[in-house]
């Protein structure tokens, strides 16, 4: 399923991008990875398919090691606000030389973000949330749209089935609720069991 909404979603893009392409040329490219170093907010969805998706691919000590780098960043943010963890601008644990690991499953929120200018994005990170960083709007609307589409849709879907647990529709911080996940070898089917529980890995939204 979540496969499917980011092909929705890259597809709407490229039919905005060239209809109403960017003013300027978008700075994001292979190896910047400012914006790999706040707080990722996702969805019970997103987390379940970058899980499943390195369950699937890793070897058993790649997967290990990366359960140590998870718990390490989540030992240091747990709890954290938003505005709390970028101060720390430590680098999401998915990031291997300064490259996302997971980039065709990344969350929404990921792909929403952008830039025109890789200096702005410095010094977002250097001086906080204040600062503004120019952006192209239809890839940032467009990809928030789908995953807050997608989460709802799935909490509608658990309370018409009378499906009880975490509601689809709550947000959680990503390592925290990758570091439940992975403990789990089948956490798609744990979730659906009730076995896995995200609640400890809910983001504090301000």
């Amino acid at each position: 399923m979540v496969q499917g909404l980011i092909a929705v979603g890259d597809t709407t893009l490229a039919a905005l991008t060239a209809n109403d392409p960017p003013a300027e040329p978008l700075a994001c490219g292979e190896g910047c990875a400012y914006c790999c170093r706040v707080q990722v907010q996702v969805s019970i969805i997103e987390v379940l398919n970058i899980a499943h998706g390195l369950i699937e691919k890793l070897s058993v000590d790649d997967l290990s090691a990366l359960k140590s780098r998870i718990a390490v960043v989540d030992d240091q943010t747990h709890g954290m606000t938003h505005k709390e963890r970028g101060v720390l601008a430590l680098p999401c644990p998915l990031l291997s030389d300064e490259r996302c690991s997971v980039y065709d499953t990344r969350p929404f929120v990921c792909r929403a973000a952008n830039s025109v200018d890789v200096e702005q994005c410095r010094i977002m990170l250097a001086e906080g949330a204040n600062t503004q960083v120019t952006s192209y709007e239809h890839q940032k609307t467009v990809y928030a749209t789908i995953g807050a589409a997608a989460a709802a849709g799935l909490a509608d879907g658990q309370r018409a089935a009378g499906v009880e647990g975490d509601p689809g529709g709550v947000v959680l911080e990503l390592a925290s609720a990758l570091r439940l996940a992975l403990a789990h070898a089948d956490p798609i089917t744990s979730w659906v069991d009730g076995a896995l529980d995200f609640t400890e890995a809910q983001a504090q939204r301000l």
